[in-house]
Parts: C-alpha cells; structure tokens; sequence
C-alpha cells in the first residue's frame, strides 16, 4: 500500500479511535452514582425559587435530587456588573465585595452531623465546581412529613451548604430559576424532633446520607464537588494529545514494507490506554482554597 494512503487510513482511524474512547469515558458520564432511601433524581425544575421564603414552590412528596452547575467557576463577585441588577435593585456596588470573594460552606469534613455541628467554610471564587440540589417539599401550603435518603456521587464532595441562605453571594451564584435564597436550609442540631435533621459525609467523601424533618418549612442543602472533567496542568494541556500525534507520525514515517499494519494496530492500541487513563495527577482538589472563615465575617449580610 503506499505510503500516502497508509498515511491517510491511519489519521482517519486514530481520530475515530479518540473520539470514540473519549466518549465513552467515565470522566464525561453523570457525576451521581446512585441514590437511596426516599431520593429520587429528576432533572432540573423549570422554577425552584424560594424568594425569602419557607418553600420553593416545588412540591414533591419525596425529596429530590438535581444537576445545577456542571463544571462551573464560582465568579469574582467583586468583579460584578454594576449594572447588575440584584445590587442595583439593593444599592449595592461590586466595591462591596472585596474581600468577599467566596462562598460558604458549612459541612467540609467526613462525619455525622450531629453530633457534630456545622460551622463555616471558604470556598474562594475562581475554584471550579459542579453542584446538585437536594430539595424536600411534600406540600406548598405547610408541608409535614420525614424522608430519609443517600446519593454516591462519582467524585469527590468538597462540601455542603446547609444553613439560612442569606447572603448576597448566594443570590449572585445561582442560576435565574433555581434560588434558594431565602431558604432555611437544614435545623441540624434542632431540639424539635418534628424539625431536627441529620446528615452525613462518608470517609471517601463520596456519599452524602441524610434524614429531613418537616413541619411548616422545606428542607434544601446544595452539594459542591470537584469537577467532572479532569482538569489538565497548563502543561498538559498541549503535550498530551499532540505528543500520541507525534508518536503516530514518527511511527509512520519508518515503518519498513509489511510493517505498517502492524505499528498501525500497536499504536492504536497504545493511545486507546492513554486517552482512558489520562497522566496522573491531572485531577486537582484544592484543600488551599477552603479556609475556617472569621467570626466577624460570619456575620457579613453580603
């Protein structure tokens, strides 16, 4: 065969290969693994929006669970559109923000809760993340029931946000039609047993369980986890796929006669390992980037 349509068959085929392993790999599939108990997946509602409220307008006699971001950079909320018009519509400028770049979380470390309580966390704008709702609405008038419930996710939870959705960041974060601005989160640690609400990260950090009480008010708490897609260095970004090309054509530039079929095949063979295992440590957690927050800004409204 010459070597000019050898060459060409063989583009064609690593192309094809590639696309073919990259699609079917696991880093591209849904991010939960399972769910249990009373949750059930679903996809996102059309409207979910507490508006300082007790519910979000989303009834469901069993708690739900959805995607919310996927891969999604938490913003500079000091870099913020004046015009925006959540700070307009409060008198608020972007100046505002600074030193607040960042979103709390309120459950980081692996445990039950109680007895351990939540606190807060940083999580800084720029970090890259991918969020899902847990939402327990069995009426909108004055909801009253219990559920209990577990989601194993196929990455890593970098945290929880629980408690009163209160601050101006939450607002600026979340998408037009899904809010729970306003909400009250979870009563972890209530006396009231008809309100009181536990939940739990696993060593792995992996599954999240829970068990929600309500009478008179929704439950809702977002989940963070590390991004879906692994995120390559700077340096790989290039020299991983362009050095397999290089590989390939520095393979057919030498093949002897009767040869090419069988560095073809090889090489083939060789890149399908590669593209499914991509180099280690290309997926990053950011521990840096999550720091016990001050008890003055605790209290911060934005």
């Amino acid at each position: 065969m010459p070597k000019t349509t050898f060459f060409g068959i063989g583009v064609l085929k690593f192309v094809i290969a590639t696309i073919a392993i990259v699609g079917s790999s696991p880093a591209f599939a849904g991010l939960i693994g399972s769910v249990s108990g009373d949750l059930i997946e679903v996809s996102p509602p059309s409207s979910l929006i507490y508006s300082n409220g007790l519910l979000g307008g989303d009834p469901n006699p069993s708690p739900i669970i959805f995607s919310e971001y996927n891969d999604f950079i938490i913003p500079t909320f000091s870099a913020s559109d004046p015009l925006n018009p959540i700070l307009v519509s409060r008198g608020l400028t972007p100046s505002g923000f600074i030193g607040l770049d960042y979103l709390e979380l309120n459950v980081v470390n692996p445990g039950a809760y109680p007895p351990n309580l939540p606190s807060t966390f940083h999580l800084n704008s720029g970090t890259e993340v991918s969020t899902y709702i847990v939402n327990f609405e069995p009426s909108d008038t004055n909801p009253v029931g219990s559920a209990n419930g577990s989601v194993t996710f196929n990455s890593n939870v970098i945290g929880i946000e629980t408690m009163g959705f209160s601050l101006i960041r939450d607002l600026l974060f979340e998408l037009p039609n899904i809010s729970l601005f306003g909400g009250t989160g979870l009563e972890i640690g209530d006396s009231d047993p008809s309100t009181a609400d536990t939940l739990s990260l696993s060593s792995d950090r992996r599954t999240v369980s829970f068990s929600l009480n309500v009478n008179g008010a929704a439950d809702a708490f977002r989940i963070f986890l590390e991004p879906s897609v692994p995120m390559p260095e700077p340096g790989n970004i290039f020299t991983f796929p362009a050095g397999l090309l290089f590989l390939y054509l520095v393979a057919l530039g030498t093949p002897g006669r009767g040869q090419e079929s069988a560095i073809e095949e090889d090489f083939l063979q060789n890149a399908a390992s590669a593209v499914a295992r991509p180099p280690e440590g290309v997926l990053k957690t950011h521990p840096d980037r999550m720091v016990p927050a001050p008890q003055a800004l605790r209290r911060a409204l934005l």
